[in-house]
């Protein structure tokens, strides 16, 4: 049976210039039928994860698809839903042409809400700079009139 460790490795084991070979294996444990739900899910968001932040260019949608294929295997994959959230603040492409502003604030809300029960200092620091970047999204609109 495919675990968590398997995930660990392939992380560990390929570095950002093995961007699509890593997909590939990822890929492999989405397709293996002995995998559950879990970890279909993380391997879901590691495909988001290659494209968004190593490889923008292998994904039109800059991972998005991926994350939220994650999340129907497990609604409570906090990566998935700050991978989303990332996409929404950290790319030029025009406002809403991914996602809207309504389902990124709806994933915000439920990372905040998570926020007390987190373990996870790198998480944690993950919500507050979406925070932070919405803040400042914000304030640029309104002084934009965008």
């Amino acid at each position: 049976m495919i675990d968590d460790n398997k995930i660990v490795e392939l992380y560990n084991k390929f570095g950002i210039e093995d961007d699509e070979k890593l997909i590939e294996e990822f890929k492999k444990i989405i397709q293996s039928e002995d995998v559950s739900s879990l970890i279909k899910s993380e391997a879901y968001c590691g495909i988001g994860d290659v494209i968004s932040l190593m490889a923008p260019e292998l994904g039109e949608d800059l991972g998005y698809k991926y994350y939220k294929k994650a999340l129907e295997f497990n609604e409570n994959n906090l990566y998935a839903r700050v991978g989303i959230c990332i996409i929404y603040t950290s790319y030029s492409a025009p406002i809403n042409s991914i996602l809207n502003e309504e389902e990124y604030l709806e994933n915000l809300e439920i990372l905040i809400n998570k926020y007390d029960e987190i373990n996870d200092k790198g998480m944690k620091a993950n919500i507050i700079q979406l925070m932070k970047n919405l803040i400042g999204h914000r304030i640029r609109v309104l002084k934009k009139g965008i």
